[in-house]
């Protein structure tokens, strides 16, 4: 079974309204020690600001993917063995929840 490219994935700015997200570990699959544009994000030359922000925001949301997987396959462990959370198990899945909305915040760096 083939699996998605290890993170992290980084924002580059190549153009305000041009975002490449990388894999600067590469993908040992595919024998690439690095990639760069793994995904590009554009934004809108007709509304320019807007693009601008938007295209951030989406590329931001895609470069925390690994991360955002790693949350739910802990969410999926932590209810293996019972359908009833307990409290501290919420308090932890909401950690991780705001780890990646941290890394997203911030670029997924």
């Amino acid at each position: 079974m083939i699996y998605h490219t290890s993170g992290p994935w980084e924002l580059v700015v190549v153009h305000p309204q041009e975002i490449s997200i990388d894999a600067p570990n590469g993908d040992a699959d595919l024998e690439y020690t690095s990639w760069e544009s793994l995904a590009v994000v554009y934004g809108s030359d007709e509304f320019p600001t807007i693009g601008e922000q938007k295209a951030l925001a989406n590329a931001k949301l895609i470069a925390a993917a690994p991360d955002m997987l790693r949350v739910l396959e802990d969410i999926e462990w932590l209810t293996e063995d019972s359908l009833r959370w307990k409290v501290a198990d919420r308090e932890q899945v909401r950690g991780w929840i705001l780890s990646v909305l941290k890394k997203i915040a911030r670029g997924a760096k």
